[in-house]
């Protein structure tokens, strides 16, 4: 999966630089059998999401990836099962009228 041209940032690295460094970390994690997390920065998510998903090279610069959210993905055949899961909206509170006691060191 080698990428289009896609300059990188001003003294950083092109996407196509990125996938070269990570070329040998996915080869990795696709022989795992174990769960594996993932936390980077989103240009790294990007490439191993698009990797992983099938997208197309030149899409992987476009990519969207949320702040604070865990993309779980679950190899099968010839795809990925995704699972979008947003911790903090998940934990809204159901009844926002209740209003919850707060201590000092919360409210500083």
């Amino acid at each position: 999966m080698l990428l289009g041209y896609c300059p990188g940032y001003p003294g950083g690295e092109s996407y196509q630089d990125l996938f070269l460094r990570l070329e040998p970390v996915i080869f990795e994690m696709l022989r795992e059998r174990s769960p594996l997390l993932v936390v980077g920065h989103q240009a790294i998510l990007r490439v191993l999401y698009g990797y992983l998903t099938g997208k197309a090279p030149g899409e992987c610069p476009t990519i969207h990836m949320p702040l604070h959210t865990v993309i779980k993905l679950t190899p099968k055949a010839y795809s990925c099962e995704e699972e979008w899961h947003r911790p903090l909206e998940e934990c809204t509170d159901p009844v926002p009228d209740v209003k919850h006691p707060t201590s000092d060191a919360c409210s500083a």
